[in-house]
């Protein structure tokens, strides 16, 4: 065993060891306590930490110690077998992120009010964490991605994603701070929370997963989505100075980082219901925990050269800089390229149109899956803009050239794009364009100085980058490798989850280096 394993502790009862017949047979649990030559500490006393995850052929309770006559708070393990049921070999495992040192050794108070005992102690050590699962989760504001993970073997079994049931509350953070704060506070807080407990339950029952064997839950987002998550108050993110309060106790002196941390069964996330859910340090203001995951994805502790990342999405963030000089800033983009304020407009589901083009004259389009044509997802509308421009179907304002109102798309039946529809897009186009060259102007970094330009985000991995650049989405890094990461916010949370303890020490050191 090192320092950095974690595993679970298993007991076994000693041959022999059982009831009279003629009554039940109880024996008491009391503190495990890991000791060394120099200290000793519970690590486990049945209050706040350690659940049964298995017990053979018993009821097991957490009960007051019977030996302090009521006048203590102390709480002990009770573990009842039937009459005449045999102890020996029996089995129980405690449940928790227990971590030992290879010097230390574990002790455990146990007793019977009849008999007496012997115990027979065994750390199940063969496998780190066995049978230990977790959850990595990023609440977009449009998409909500979610992965099961094993912690022992850092094996992801399974990803989905779907669409954010908070869309009621708006479609941007703005407007789901008005609604949090105004209207109905703790909705969005309790839709997204039912929303992701059907989603894990779905999980779980496509890979034959107990719910109870998940014992970490990792959240990123932006500062709003996270906020709302934990139940933080959010109106301060919403106005001067659009700082989570969390921010604010940090700059205050009252925390030393702006992490969030609970326990799945207060904010009833239906898992193992002592597992933490924890969420990493957001960066600032609008930049949240999902930019800190992405630092962690692309390794950004190795990255000698100049790099910029964009998350493209609603709300997009730039990362941009070297590891020693790290620029970072959000934009409001909007929904429109991400199925929200344009007419058509979808996301990435079977149906939609992913690519567009025009060739002389002759319209030509791909939907996934090549199921009919529903709509348009972020990729598609990208290509029909830049189609259009390109065909001077359309002007620099994105006004139709022949007057029309609307241009239809053929063999689509009545699929159409409006001209209050490209203003949409246009206006989320400009804030990402926007984005990235207050950025750029802020980091002092020439354009072609950058060697590497990584998109990422489920849109953004579809997209064409040579009409992403000509509608003037994206800045023109002349010099720059382009590599497209898909999601890398929950490929982030997936490595702050299943490496833990040293994940977050670089994630505080990250963000404590950004120039913002």
């Amino acid at each position: 065993m090192t320092a950095d394993d974690w595993y679970n502790l298993v007991f076994i009862i000693d041959e022999g060891t059982q009831g009279d017949g003629t009554s039940n047979f109880t024996i008491y649990v009391d503190d495990i306590t890991q000791v060394s030559s120099s200290t000793s500490s519970v690590i486990s006393d049945f209050e706040v930490n350690g659940s049964l995850d298995q017990f053979d052929g018993g009821q097991t309770e957490v009960v007051d110690n019977p030996d302090t006559n009521g006048n203590s708070s102390d709480k002990v393990l009770r573990l009842v077998k039937n009459a005449g049921q045999p102890w020996g070999g029996s089995k129980f495992v405690v449940t928790d992120k227990f971590n030992f040192a290879s010097e230390q050794k574990i002790k455990i108070k146990m007793w019977s009010p009849r008999v007496g005992l012997k115990l027979n102690l065994k750390i199940e050590d063969e496998v780190p964490w066995p049978g230990v699962k977790a959850t990595a989760t990023v609440i977009g504001t449009t998409t909500v991605a979610c992965s099961l993970i094993d912690l022992g073997s850092g094996k992801i079994i399974g990803i989905s994603s779907f669409e954010n049931p908070q869309r009621f509350g708006g479609s941007d953070t703005l407007n789901r701070i008005s609604y949090e704060t105004t209207k109905y506070p703790g909705e969005l807080q309790a839709v997204i929370i039912s929303g992701l407990n059907f989603e894990i339950g779905e999980l779980c029952k496509k890979n034959k997963i107990r719910r109870s064997h998940i014992y970490e839950m990792v959240i990123v987002g932006n500062t709003t989505m996270r906020d709302i998550f934990f139940g933080i108050d959010v109106a301060g993110v919403g106005q001067k100075p659009y700082k989570s309060i969390t921010q604010l106790e940090l700059e205050e002196g009252k925390s030393t980082t702006t992490s969030v941390s609970n326990k799945a069964k207060n904010l009833g996330i239906r898992i193992n219901k002592n597992a933490d859910v924890i969420s990493p340090p957001l960066i600032s203001c609008h930049i949240g925990s999902d930019v800190t995951a992405d630092l962690i994805s692309i390794d950004v502790e190795n990255i000698k050269e100049n790099f910029m990342l964009l998350d493209v999405g609603t709300n997009t963030e730039i990362i941009l800089g070297n590891k020693d000089n790290l620029v970072a800033a959000s934009c409001p983009a909007g929904p429109a390229f991400e199925g929200g304020e344009v007419t058509y407009a979808m996301p990435g589901y079977d149906g939609a149109i992913e690519k567009f083009s025009i060739d002389k004259g002759s319209q030509n389009y791909d939907t996934i899956n090549n199921s009919v044509a529903q709509g348009i997802c972020g990729s598609g509308l990208i290509d029909l803009l830049a189609s259009l421009k390109s065909n001077s179907i359309i002007n620099e304002l994105g006004v139709l050239t022949n007057g029309d109102n609307f241009f239809e798309l053929e063999n689509t039946n009545g699929i159409k794009l409006s001209r209050s529809d490209m203003s949409a897009l246009a206006q989320a186009k400009a804030a990402n364009y926007c984005g990235q060259s207050i950025a750029i102007k802020r980091s002092g970094i020439d354009i072609n100085e950058f060697k590497q330009l990584f998109l990422s985000g489920g849109f953004a991995n579809y997209i064409n980058v040579e009409n992403a650049k000509k509608i003037g989405f994206l800045i023109d890094t002349p010099n720059a490798n382009i590599l497209k990461i898909g999601n890398s916010a929950l490929n982030g949370a997936i490595t702050v989850s299943y490496t833990h303890l040293r994940a977050h020490e670089t994630l505080r050191y990250l963000v404590c280096r950004l120039l913002l």
